[in-house]
């Protein structure tokens, strides 16, 4: 690996310390190693991410390494490894400091000027401020809520600040006070500038005063400090004072120190301060250090300690002679690195690095690293030395520009001491010289600030959670579940917090014996290739029904496993309830039998007994078999009371089934009940008047509509029935019923049949409308193209719009039936289109618009709006949820618009239905029996007889449905029993296809000469001579036509587009490429058409008729 241009190179020294040059590590700390490894190919995915899972994806698409920022501190950071592991980079003190605004800024110790007029460091983990000048203490030191201050007895000078040292001149006459900060302690220097001023008295016995709050302080042994918080740990401690001179080898000496009553002493050696050799300036130095991490020693001076003293020239290591021989020193440093991070991650690999500052031989020479004991401010050459044993590492390098070399220390050796001491939380490293004989060969620096402890790691996959058996939660004891399968499928989360690698789970189930002891062996089974924070699941084998058993889960990441999981308990029970449930009235609102209660929407309740089956613990019921709903029973073997709301008038039936503790049910138990109709509308405006501005409520409650202005007597959707009003958009078209309002923000419906003839921006048909906005819109959405029932959220300017828009567009110029629903009790909002659900959303209704009913427009931003262009009629609006089976009959209410029985004036049938529309029969029909052998039906000869109205009948944009007996007698083409007429073509033909051989519904897409038409055809082919009952269906909601054969639905198809057949209806004809064709070779009778949707048991009864 390349640093600074240098190779740099190791040797194997000791036992375990085996260097390969594949080992060299990607991370280390340093700008430098940083640039070395930076991609510009990569510079888009990002450097740093907060999470770990996120940070190893990124690592190993972008083959880089990514920081983890929410794992960053003072003195660590953690980056993903490509190949899925984390490496952390520890310093062995804080090297960047946490700002107020979350963002981290490196450590800077150059002093300031503080607003309050104190001094400090520009940005320092170290809670310090020295004096600005004045009475006050020199020094305030602040550690979790507690503080030490150190004053001068005296005032002092504002001081000199030079990058982080504060000069405080003339302190004493020729004395300087000079305090430095620094990232892990401060020194107080005094600078003893002359001969005349060492002899000065003040200076036999130096004091600083000392007050400490939330902290204790006490002198050691050796003469130093130790500062200790609340628990007793150390914040702060200090070896023996030293002084020394300013010789080219400095004489020193070590000072006694006392602590007395908040005075701190220091006595100088007087034969050193003013001896005749001294040379000045003489300092004098009382320095603290907090929380040191890295310290020397020196076998020249073995009983010094160098926990804060001679650090300002970086970690030195080797035997140097700088002067003279007796000026001869041999060094070695050392530093500890806190593990915290690292504790219960499996340790990869480890390396240590620095950068070399200086040498003084050119020549590469070796600088060992050693595992040795840890260290305080009490440690010396005398009691350390001993515990560096052997060499772990070596680096081969020199410096002797001052350049800064990298350096690295790094074996299996190292990444064992790491592994050893995470337990312990640090570990203890020493550097020095390989050839500490040789007279400076072996002399080094090292950049303290920039060595750090690089540990390569993965943490054992996380305990595994979520444990489910056929997915109910695990428990034990007597609250365990049950299965009511054999082979239940166990299942539990899988994660690894620092891994992105797929997952192992490994799954150990078995019985547990009655005194909950487990049986063993256990059965194994495995799932691996699980993602992590995936799920894991097994399948067990057959697992005997009546026994309980446990399981636990181990996850592993191909590497290692965390820990096993607690035991998980379940049951297996495979024997459902062998009776069913008792079903009874609770309330006797709907009592079993024939006799109509109640209503639809309106709920009752029933008991739910469970027969006398003891491990019965709930049912499941509903309107619908097998039932869903889910109540439990109150114990086991227990009874339960269900609330069931009829949606249907006429019989009902509930349906119910016991369920036991395994789940499993029981045989269906049955319970029929009549249900009355559901309240009527609180309002109902058919909209069908021919004159006047009242339009009435048919209610019954007397709350008529006001009209506005508009146009009464439209053609409504029947052809000539009811008709609707019409309204043009202008501001003054639209109707309004001040009586029958609802609450919107409870349960309500509201519909009405409308045709909309302009879609150029949004139409509202009905509303009820607040003081800003209406609470509801029965409307077409420009927006969506489509029918929609929207709802606001506030009666504010400005509110918020929920859409609960159809999926399909609105067709225009077509009469189409609109019911939007609300229940209050689950917040779903329904909109049906035809008869059918067009979309169903959950919203909120917060507000109750308290205004009118609107017909014709709503309300927005405080005024009328979205006025509505086209026909409306038959609008209805109910206090409660309309059911889907009330909406179906709503759209879909047959009305016979034309029945023909063939009987009475010859040449002329009439019509039954009461619209008047009598046939004209023209020749080449005549009259034959009917097809009950009795009465009158037409015979045509399929060449130019047939029937046909006067004029329209019904519209076939619209749902609508026409039956007639047909017998023909035979199959050499296209035969039409009954079709309606457009210009070209006709609507539908009701018809033998020729092309299918069969009986045929056939909708025409366009009024065009030759249409591709959707046929729905019979199953069997037609049986000449025979009377067979036809009726084709035409289902707007469903957008599909239907064909019944006797009674007998035959074939379907979806009809993506019809047309209103404005023409005549034929009997025995239809027309096609703009002229008639298919004419009947046969007899037809009973034709009736009918506008609406017919059900199946009305299509039976047509048959039977």
């Amino acid at each position: 690996m390349l640093a600074g241009g240098v190779r740099s190179r190791w040797r194997a020294t000791g036992v375990m310390a085996v260097v390969l040059a594949s080992l060299v590590p990607l991370v280390v700390a340093s700008a430098e190693s940083t640039a070395s490894t930076a991609s510009p190919a990569s510079t888009a995915a990002p450097t740093e991410l907060p999470d770990e899972i996120g940070a190893l994806r990124v690592a190993r698409t972008a083959g880089k390494r990514v920081e983890v920022t929410g794992l960053r501190t003072e003195a660590a950071q953690v980056y993903a490894n490509p190949s899925g592991s984390l490496t952390a980079v520890l310093n062995a003190f804080p090297v960047r400091v946490r700002n107020g605004d979350g963002s981290w800024s490196a450590v800077d110790t150059r002093l300031r000027r503080m607003p309050d007029g104190s001094v400090g460091a520009t940005a320092s983990p170290l809670k310090a401020r020295l004096s600005g000048g004045g009475s006050g203490p020199v020094l305030r030191f602040t550690r979790d809520g507690g503080e030490l201050s150190l004053g001068w007895p005296g005032v002092l000078p504002a001081p000199v600040l030079a990058d982080d040292t504060a000069t405080y001149p003339e302190v004493l006459p020729g004395v300087d006070l000079k305090v430095r900060l620094t990232v892990d302690g401060f020194s107080k220097v005094l600078v003893v500038k002359s001969r005349a001023a060492a002899t000065q008295p003040a200076l036999r016995t130096v004091r600083f005063t000392v007050a400490a709050k939330g902290l204790g302080i006490r002198a050691t042994p050796d003469r130093g400090l130790v500062v200790s918080d609340v628990d007793g740990a150390t914040v702060a401690e200090s070896g023996a004072p030293m002084m020394w001179d300013s010789a080219a080898v400095p004489v020193s000496a070590t000072m006694p120190m006392t602590l007395t009553e908040g005075v701190l002493s220091v006595t100088p050696d007087q034969s050193l301060l003013t001896g005749p050799g001294t040379t000045y300036p003489v300092f004098v130095d009382p320095s603290l250090g907090i929380g040191n991490s890295w310290t020397m020693i020196n076998e020249r001076h073995s009983g010094q300690s160098y926990w804060a003293f001679d650090r300002n020239q970086h970690a030195k290591v080797g035997y140097v002679v700088e002067a003279a021989p007796e000026g001869w020193e041999r060094y070695r440093s050392i530093f500890s690195f806190a593990l915290a991070p690292l504790r219960g991650k499996h340790i990869k690999r480890a390396w240590m690095s620095s950068y070399l500052t200086h040498s003084y031989s050119c020549t590469d020479t070796w600088t060992d690293l050693y595992q040795v004991d840890p260290f305080s401010s009490a440690t010396t050459w005398n009691n350390h030395a001993g515990s560096w044993h052997w060499s772990m590492a070596g680096a081969f390098n020199s410096d002797c520009g001052d350049t800064g070399r990298y350096s690295e220390w790094v074996s299996a050796a190292v990444t064992a001491a790491v592994a050893g001491g995470v337990a312990a939380g640090q570990v203890t490293f020493g550097l020095r010289a390989a050839n500490e004989v040789d007279i400076n060969q072996g002399w080094k620096k090292f950049d303290e600030n920039r060595t750090t402890l690089s540990v390569e790691f993965n943490s054992s996959p996380n305990v595994a959670d979520t444990l489910t058996v056929e997915n109910k939660p695990c428990a034990n004891g007597e609250g365990r579940p049950w299965v009511s399968t054999r082979t239940p499928t166990l299942r539990a989360r899988l994660s690894d917090v620092d891994n992105d690698h797929a997952l192992d789970g490994f799954f150990r189930y078995t019985v547990r014996r009655s005194d909950g002891t487990y049986e063993e062996p256990w059965t194994r089974a495995h799932q691996g290739g699980v993602t992590p924070g995936a799920t894991s699941q097994i399948t067990t084998g057959p697992l005997s029904s009546g026994t309980v058993y446990g399981f636990h889960v181990v996850v592993g990441d191909g590497e290692l496993e965390g820990p096993a999981t607690g035991w998980c308990e379940f049951g297996v029970d495979t024997s459902p309830p062998d009776t069913p449930p008792i079903i009874d009235t609770a309330d006797g609102l709907y009592p079993k039998g024939d006799e109509t209660h109640g209503g639809v929407g309106v709920s009752g309740s029933f008991r739910l007994e469970a027969a006398k089956v003891s491990d019965v613990v709930g049912y499941r019921y509903g309107l619908a078999s097998p039932p869903v709903t889910y109540v439990a029973a109150n114990g086991p073997g227990g009874d339960a009371i269900a609330a069931v709301t009829p949606d249907r008038r006429g019989t009902n039936k509930l349906y119910v089934q016991s369920v036991d503790r395994a789940g499993n049910p029981s045989a269906i138990a049955e319970y029929p009940f009549r249900v009355g109709s559901g309240r009527p509308p609180v309002g109902m405006w058919a909209l069908d008047e021919r004159s006047g501005t009242t339009l009435a409520d048919a209610s019954g409650n007397g709350h008529p509509a006001t009209l506005a202005g508009g146009t009464l007597g439209r053609p409504g959707r029947i052809v000539g029935g009811a008709t609707g009003l019409g309204v043009n958009g202008s501001t003054s078209n639209y109707a309004t019923a001040d009586g029958a309002r609802v609450d919107t923000d409870k349960s309500f419906s509201v519909a009405a049949w409308v045709k909309i003839t302009d879609t150029t921006i949004a139409r509202t048909a009905v509303a009820q409308e607040g003081t800003n906005a209406s609470g509801f819109y029965l409307k077409y959405s420009q927006v969506n193209n489509a029918w929609s029932f929207n709802f606001t959220a506030a009666d504010t300017r400005g509110t918020s719009l929920t859409r609960v828009a159809a999926t399909t567009p609105a067709r225009v110029g077509v009469w189409t039936h609109l019911v939007g629903t609300y229940d209050a009790a689950t917040r779903q909002a329904t909109l049906y289109v035809d008869g059918r659900e067009a979309r169903t959303m959950t919203v909120a209704v917060p507000w109750n618009a308290a205004g009118p009913v609107t017909i014709g427009r709503g309300r927005w931003e405080g005024a009328p709006h979205d006025f509505w262009i086209g026909d409306i009629a038959d609008v209805r609006l109910w206090d409660r949820r309309v059911y889907p089976a009330e909406v179906a009959e709503l759209a879909n209410t047959l009305t016979t618009v034309g029945d023909w029985r063939f009987e009475g004036t010859p040449g002329m049938p009439a019509d039954s239905s009461g619209f008047n529309r009598p046939l004209t029969m023209a020749a080449g029909t005549t009259g034959t029996t009917g097809h009950r052998d009795t009465g009158l039906a037409v015979a045509c000869n399929g060449t130019t007889g047939f029937a046909a109205t006067a004029g329209p009948v019904v519209n076939t944009d619209q749902s609508f449905a026409v039956s007639a007996w047909v017998r023909i007698n035979n199959l050499n083409w296209f035969q039409t029993a009954v079709s309606v007429d457009g210009s070209a073509t006709s609507a539908f033909f009701l018809q033998y296809s020729w092309e299918e051989n069969r009986w045929s519904m056939s909708i025409a897409p366009a009024d065009v000469p030759v249409p591709t038409s959707a046929r729905a055809v019979s199953t069997n082919p037609p049986q000449t001579g025979r009377w067979t009952h036809l009726v084709g269906v035409y289902d707007a909601g469903a957008r599909q036509a239907r064909l019944y054969v006797d009674g007998q639905l035959q074939g379907t198809v979806a009809v993506p587009s019809v047309w209103r057949g404005g023409g005549v209806l034929n009997v025995c004809r239809a027309r096609h490429d703009n002229g008639p064709v298919d004419y009947f070779a046969g007899a037809v009778d009973d034709v009736r058409v009918l506008a609406g949707v017919p059900t199946d048991l009305d299509v039976v009864a047509l048959y039977n008729q």
